[in-house]
């Protein structure tokens, strides 16, 4: 920014994230990081059973003042759920053990209200489509660049607090 960067793209790009750069270098508006409030120490949990795709998720979130949390299966996405307050939660759709549609469903019988983007590599209609009848509110394709993520925890993590455990 120091000098005179507005704005950055992560590799693989995509058309969107493109768009939205030129977008804000055309239009002189405000990098889009810069006017989000900060995570406020809500907390996100990140179901990803991939460490890169996790760490770069956790650093970009952690960042902006969220508390960070982990999990590398559905499994573990539940029980972390039933032990902490959690005001998000980006599952991964393709996880071992159980997967992302799978720990949603689950999340959603037990009574949990608590925004879950789904995120995936391969996302099409029909994969939208499962997901958000297991329950998800949004599904996100990866990868997804810091930036967006930021703007998705935001929006969706600091709506209303909720609170999870046992139903």
């Amino acid at each position: 920014r120091d000098m005179g960067c507005k704005g950055w793209l992560v590799r693989p790009m995509r058309a969107s994230s493109v768009i939205e750069r030129v977008y804000v270098a055309g239009e002189g508006a405000v990098e889009a990081e810069t006017e989000l409030s900060s995570g406020d120490g809500a907390h996100v949990l990140i179901a990803d059973d991939n460490p890169v795709n996790a760490m770069i998720a956790r650093r970009a979130l952690e960042s902006t003042g969220f508390t960070v949390s982990v999990a590398a299966t559905g499994v573990e996405a539940l029980e972390s759920l039933n032990h902490r307050e959690v005001n998000l939660v980006l599952m991964d759709l393709r996880m071992p053990v159980m997967d992302g549609f799978e720990a949603t469903r689950r999340l959603r019988a037990a009574g949990h209200e608590v925004p879950v983007i789904a995120v995936s590599a391969e996302v099409n209609p029909d994969i939208e489509r499962e997901a958000k009848s297991a329950g998800a509110n949004l599904v996100a394709a990866k990868p997804i660049d810091p930036e967006t993520l930021r703007r998705m925890a935001v929006k969706w993590a600091l709506k209303t607090p909720h609170k999870v455990g046992a139903a």
